[in-house]
């Protein structure tokens, strides 16, 4: 079992581990300043109803994401000024996911090999298209780049979602 756990981990992990080195990227300069500041942890219930953005992109976004939010919180009282500990918390989180459907597939019934092999490929799925390197500390962006440039260039352009 310590083997498949080891393999599991290092699955999970590895191909995130170049963004160890990488700084803040898209939208997460502003969620680290929203989540930075005195944000008090009973706070994060309304979360569960609210947007989590809380406006600061000029509109409600339909997304209801407390738990990414929290974790923003929570490593801004870590290491707040380094993006290491973001980068490090979503490692943390993908190995502990991975390990999670390996738990799964053995409570299902699937054997030591069949679960393990889930976790690997859940591990190795997950990874986005855009290498993690090129992503931010979260890698969520609620407004992609080419839009972002659309309103750059043409401001009172209106583009349809």
């Amino acid at each position: 079992m310590f083997w498949v756990v080891v393999v599991l981990v290092l699955a999970a992990a590895l191909p995130f581990l170049g963004t160890l080195g990488n700084y803040f990227t898209g939208d997460d300069f502003a969620y680290v300043q929203l989540y930075g500041r005195e944000y008090s942890p009973l706070d994060f219930l309304s979360l569960f109803w609210a947007d989590w953005s809380q406006g600061i992109w000029g509109r409600q976004l339909d997304e209801i994401r407390p738990v990414n939010a929290l974790f923003f919180w929570l490593d801004s009282r870590w290491r707040a000024p380094s993006p290491t500990s973001y980068h490090d918390t979503n490692i943390v989180l993908h190995v502990l996911n991975a390990l999670v459907v390996l738990g799964i597939g053995r409570v299902v019934g699937l054997s030591l090999l069949a679960a393990t092999f889930a976790g690997c490929l859940f591990a190795v799925l997950a990874i986005p298209r855009r290498l993690p390197v090129e992503r931010g500390a979260r890698g969520s962006d609620p407004v992609p780049h080419t839009r972002r440039t659309e309103y750059k260039a043409d401001p009172d352009r209106h583009v349809s979602w």
